[in-house]
C-alpha cells in the first residue's frame, strides 16, 4: 500500500495573491463572454437565418454549411480561453462516422449544431452575466475614485436622489 504524497502547502500571504490574481481573471473571462457575444449573437442570426432560407430554393444551404463549420475554429477558441482560466484542458470531440455521405457530414453532423447550441448558450451568458459584471466593476471603480472626485460633488458628499 502506498500513500499519497503530502500536498505541498503555501503560506497564507501567497495563497491570498494567488486566489486574488484568479479572482481577476475570471471577472476579466466574464467580461469577455460580453464583448465575445456579439459576434456570436449575430452568427447565431446569420444561422437561422440561412436555415430559413432552405426552402426558399435552396439558397440557405451554403449559408447553413458555412456557418455550421465556422463554428468549430470558435468552439476551439472558447476551449483556449477554458483552458486559460481553468487549467483544465479540454479535449475536441470526436469527429462523425466515417461512411457517412458528404452531405450528411456537412449539414446534419451533430457536433456542429452542438457547437451552434453551446454558442447560443454562451451568447446568452455572456449578455447577462457580462453586464451585470460590468456594471458592478465600474460601480467599485467609482467608489475606489470616490476620494479623488469627492470635492466636486454637491454639498462636498455623495447623496442619492
Amino acid at each position: 500500500m502506498s500513500l499519497a504524497e503530502p500536498v505541498p502547502t503555501i503560506s497564507w500571504p501567497r495563497a491570498l495573491l494567488r486566489t486574488w490574481q484568479w479572482g481577476w481573471l475570471a471577472a476579466a473571462h466574464l467580461i469577455v463572454d460580453l464583448i465575445l457575444a456579439v459576434p456570436y449573437l449575430v452568427q447565431l442570426c446569420l444561422l437561422i437565418t440561412a436555415v430559413c432560407l432552405i426552402p426558399a430554393f435552396g439558397i440557405g444551404v451554403p449559408m447553413t454549411a458555412g456557418l455550421l463549420w465556422l463554428g468549430l475554429p470558435i468552439a476551439g477558441f472558447e476551449r483556449l480561453r477554458v483552458t486559460a482560466v481553468s487549467g483544465i484542458r479540454m479535449s475536441a470531440p470526436a469527429g462523425s462516422r466515417v461512411g457517412r455521405d458528404w452531405w450528411w457530414r456537412l449539414l446534419l453532423d451533430a457536433r456542429l449544431w452542438r457547437v451552434q447550441a453551446h454558442l447560443t448558450l454562451l451568447t446568452l451568458w455572456g449578455l447577462s452575466v457580462g453586464v451585470l459584471v460590468a456594471a458592478l466593476f465600474a460601480v467599485a471603480v467609482a467608489l475606489a475614485a470616490l476620494p479623488m472626485y469627492a470635492g466636486l460633488l454637491p454639498a462636498e458628499r455623495l447623496a442619492l436622489p
